[in-house]
Parts: structure tokens; sequence; C-alpha cells
């Protein structure tokens, strides 16, 4: 009787014990099949975005609104690119004047950097004249000037024939890679013998955003059947780049407001 009291016992602490014992057994085949995958308190120091700089309007003092000509240097001497209060978008902007003597070329330059060679960047202005009708009559100049060592350069030059309405022109340049290209220079001119004035506002040369190019080369093929990741590994180890695209790149405005803040070192494969 004892014996029966007994056995009825233990079937009953088994019984009690069974979901227990279920899933302990659960948990140990669950770590079997990932065994390499030990969970820790997940702690990482975010990677910052990157630089270099984040691009948009090179040009300093493009618009005139402190009613000067700061960062220009007018030639041949401040009489010839003065201050104006027309202006395409605002109250100011400069006015080149083209006399009809022999020193009559009016000139605004300004040294640009961060230009890198072999790449192509878009330099414009807003350009209006005296004239009502556009008769090729009056033209002005919008430069770029590569110089180069003992006096030596050359110029990516676009002519236009404003009228008396504002519009918009733009010169298309690439940066030459010769080794020995010491400086770039932004200029607008108009030649002597016109008898006229140029008013320019809103000058720009937008300089793209540094950007980084993907870790793989290769988009991943799109699954042919239903896609599954499981996503088994050592934790910390990188996410399968035959699978997963990881991009390292700059987000927002690329002439504005831009960040290099997409890292593949922010991404990390964990253990839960």
């Amino acid at each position: 009787m004892n014996g029966k009291r007994n056995l009825s016992f233990k079937f009953f602490i088994l019984k009690k014990l069974y979901p227990f014992l279920t899933l302990l057994l659960i948990t140990s085949s669950l770590f079997a099949q990932n065994a390499t995958c030990i969970y820790t308190p997940y702690s990482k120091t975010f990677v910052p975005p990157l630089s270099p700089w984040p691009g948009g309007n090179c040009i300093i003092n493009n618009t005139f609104e402190g009613n000067n000509i700061d960062y220009w240097s007018p030639l041949p001497n401040a009489n010839r690119v003065v201050i104006s209060n027309t202006g395409y978008s605002s109250s100011y902007g400069a006015k080149l004047i083209s006399l009809t003597n022999a020193d009559g070329d009016a000139f605004m330059n300004q040294v640009i950097s961060n230009l890198t060679p072999g790449s192509t960047y878009d330099l414009s202005a807003w350009l209006k004249s005296n004239l009502a009708t556009n008769t090729n009559a009056f033209s002005v100049s919008i430069n770029i000037r590569f110089n180069y060592p003992n006096g030596a350069y050359t110029v990516k030059s676009k002519n236009v024939f404003p009228n008396n309405v504002w519009t918009k022109y733009t010169n298309t340049f690439t940066v030459p890679t010769t080794p020995n290209l010491q400086q770039c220079i932004v200029q607008i001119f108009t030649y002597r013998g016109q008898n006229n004035v140029a008013f320019v506002d809103n000058i720009e040369l937008i300089t793209p955003a540094a950007s980084f190019g993907l870790m793989n080369d290769t988009v991943p093929k799109a699954p042919t059947e239903v896609f599954t990741e499981n996503f088994k590994g050592v934790a910390g180890t990188q996410l399968s780049t035959s699978k997963w695209l990881v991009v390292r790149k700059a987000w927002g405005n690329t002439y504005v407001l831009n960040n290099n803040g997409v890292v593949p070192e922010n991404l990390e494969l964990l253990c839960t």
C-alpha cells in the first residue's frame, strides 16, 4: 500500500513539474542551436557623423546684403565695381560699370577654395542691364579662372547678353586635374567700350557634399522565394552583405543641410 502511495506521489510531483521541465528542455534546445550567441547587456558607443563639410554655396557675400562688396576684389578700382540698390531678390546688388577708355573693363573677383580636381560644378549669377531688349550690344562674362605658377592661367568663360529683366545664367565647369593648379577664381566681367552697366546678384557656386560609397559594390539579388532571416551567428559580427545592402553615405538636403551620418559601424547583430 505504501508502495502505491509512494508511486502516486512521485507521479503527482512529475505531473506538477512537467511544464517547467518542458520549458527547460525548449530553452536548452534553443541555446544548443545557437551556442555561439551568448547574451550580454547591450552597450555601444555610436559612431558620430563623418566629415568633411556638408557642401553648399561657397561664395561669400553672394547677395551683398551688408551693403558692401567685402570678399570681392573690384578691378581695376573700387569706382568700377560698386554697391547698387537694385537687387534681384533683396535690397542690394553689385554694379559693374563699363567705360569707353582703354582701361574701361570692370571685374569682380573672389578666390575660391575647397574645389575638387576633376569634379564638375555650376557657377551661376542673376544679371540684368539697362537695355530694354537683348541686342547683343552689351555682354557680361561669367568666368572661372585657374591660376598656375609663373603667371600662367586658363579661363572657363561664358558670355551672356542681359537685358533689363533679371535672368539667371550658369557656367558649368570641371576643375582641371593638373598637379600644379594653384588657385581658382570666380570672375564677373564686363568689357570696355560698352558704355553700360551690369547689375549682379545671388551668385552661387555649389559644391556637392562629400559622400561615402557602399560597403559592398554589388546590390544583393532579390530572393525568388519568401525571404527569411534568422540572424544566426556570433553577436557583434557584420550583417551578411550577400543578403543586406549596408551603406555608408550622407543624408539631408544636398545644398543646405547635409550629414554623413549613415555609417555601418552603427549596425550590429545582437543576442536577444
